[in-house]
């Protein structure tokens, strides 16, 4: 069977924890090296009527998709530019009702940075829903960061994630298709690049004692979280071989290293592969057939077919994109 192609940078370098002194929420990642049981959330996400005094939120580092003026506004409505409040966190204080222009009740959502009031317009969306201009593309909710931190930092995990990232020379890359249930440490949790990756999280992988990152989100308080970056989905607390005790021990490295081999099961296939795209069974007098079909995505780009009989791996054809 064909491997996986690792799509990246081959590298070597050395990895720095020194992290920024003006902000303990920043993940250095500047030379590197390179699914809990419980369906209890890590966080609970918020929306506008769940707003509770203490909350905070940070400004991101800019990029180019940032936004140059953030929605937070004053009273002499001065311009809050993003990146003068670059790493800056917003406390949240109070709501409070005032008329708008057509006397009409609306809520504005008052905050706190450096003793400066600040605060946010209740906007309505094209169903008359009420929600908060939270400048999503560019703030992010701390109390997350904390959640994600309380329960992976410095703890040894097994990360089951599409690519990883990592820098070398100022230069952020990514190695997609790595290792299956790689058995990690995490390092520090922090915040992301992006509000919809909000959380950072930097680890070392005990397989070659490099140092990694993956961004990700749990709650999807401002932005999308979908499974593939659900970091609650990607990290496991118990070895894999335990919480699926039906796969052949000598089958483990094939799932790993993300490969399909005859006589294994369409659980074993599901684990190395991932969720087929569709797939089709029928039966015979020569027995049970089953058909798993991969589309080609941007992590791997190879079209896959796989045939089973009585849940044995008959054969696979991988076609290129």
């Amino acid at each position: 069977m064909k491997k996986n192609t690792i799509l990246g940078l081959l590298f070597t370098a050395t990895f720095s924890l020194s992290s920024f002194s003006q902000n303990p929420y920043q993940v250095n990642t500047s030379e590197t090296n390179v699914k809990e049981k419980s369906a209890e959330k890590w966080v609970e996400p918020i929306r506008y009527n769940t707003l509770k005094p203490g909350l905070r939120f940070m400004v991101l580092p800019m990029v180019p998709s940032s936004p140059k003026e953030l929605s937070f506004k004053t009273n002499t409505e001065e311009k809050v530019l993003t990146k003068d409040f670059e790493n800056e966190i917003f406390i949240y204080k109070k709501s409070k009702e005032v008329p708008d222009k057509y006397g009409y009740d609306k809520t504005l959502y008052y905050f706190e940075n450096k003793g400066k009031e600040y605060y946010l317009e209740e906007l309505k969306t094209d169903n008359e829903e009420k929600i908060v201009n939270w400048d999503a593309s560019s703030v992010v909710w701390l109390d997350e960061i904390d959640a994600v931190q309380k329960k992976l930092e410095g703890k040894t995990v097994w990360l089951n994630a599409d690519r990883w990232g990592y820098e070398l020379n100022g230069k952020k890359s990514y190695m997609h298709n790595p290792e299956r249930f790689a058995k990690i440490k995490v390092v520090k949790v922090g915040v992301g690049t992006y509000s919809n990756y909000p959380v950072r999280v930097l680890f070392e992988n005990e397989s070659d004692g490099k140092h990694y990152f993956i961004d990700g989100c749990v709650s999807g308080t401002l932005g999308s979280c979908f499974s593939s970056t659900n970091l609650q989905q990607l990290f496991l607390f118990e070895n894999p071989e335990k919480i699926y005790p039906n796969v052949k021990k000598e089958f483990w490295s094939t799932i790993k290293n993300r490969e399909i081999k005859k006589g294994m099961s369409e659980e074993e296939c599901i684990l190395s592969l991932g969720k087929p795209s569709s797939k089709n069974a029928y039966q015979n007098e020569k027995g049970t057939f089953k058909m798993l079909f991969y589309e080609a995505t941007m992590y791997r780009r190879i079209y896959t077919q796989i045939l089973l009989k009585d849940n044995k791996v008959m054969e696979m054809n991988e076609y290129e994109n």
